[in-house]
């Protein structure tokens, strides 16, 4: 019970951030330099209630695996520590530990295929790659398919510690048996 709220608040929390409007802010630029964004990407950038929010598309063949070699390297220059679970649900291992990609639906009912990463500061402020592909025919992906759609989001270590205060208390109300209508 206690996973499925945390699933449950973590796909609320992020459907809410990357549902986000685009919002005119200067970005700081240590955000900007944390980043790594690939270079053929054309991107979106976004800003919402305290995060930041890039989306991008880069003609990229499944699976991607030079853009998330690329990308990991890069985290780990600018001194990032990758992790091997969400931070907001540290019971679910992430792709790379796993070493495979996720299949689900997104809010259409269509089947994409996914791979997620988080990376952590010493400051304990965290990155979030997302890359997505969605199959050009059928349901199974195959290596024609080079539509990577990516979301990339920094999230400042005092937003994350509100979120785990919510699923806390989220979890807390359960046990107690409360349920909000």
């Amino acid at each position: 019970m206690v996973l499925f709220a945390r699933v449950a608040v973590t796909c609320f929390i992020m459907l809410t951030c990357f549902g986000c409007k685009v919002e005119d802010q200067q970005w700081p630029q240590s955000v900007i330099n944390s980043l790594w964004v690939p270079s053929e990407a054309q991107i979106e950038k976004k800003y919402h209630e305290g995060s930041y929010t890039i989306e991008y598309a880069a003609r990229v063949c499944y699976p991607a695996k030079d853009v998330i070699d690329e990308m990991v390297k890069a985290m780990i220059s600018k001194g990032w520590k990758r992790l091997g679970y969400g931070p907001l649900n540290p019971s679910v291992p992430l792709n790379h530990v796993l070493n495979k990609w996720n299949r689900g639906l997104d809010k259409n009912y269509r089947v994409e295929y996914g791979w997620i990463e988080f990376w952590e500061d010493n400051e304990k402020n965290i990155v979030e790659y997302r890359f997505v592909y969605q199959p050009a025919k059928g349901d199974i992906i195959i290596g024609e398919d080079c539509s990577l759609r990516g979301i990339i989001s920094y999230i400042p270590r005092d937003v994350v510690n509100a979120m785990l205060d919510k699923i806390k208390e989220i979890e807390k109300d359960m046990r107690k048996g409360k349920t909000n209508g």
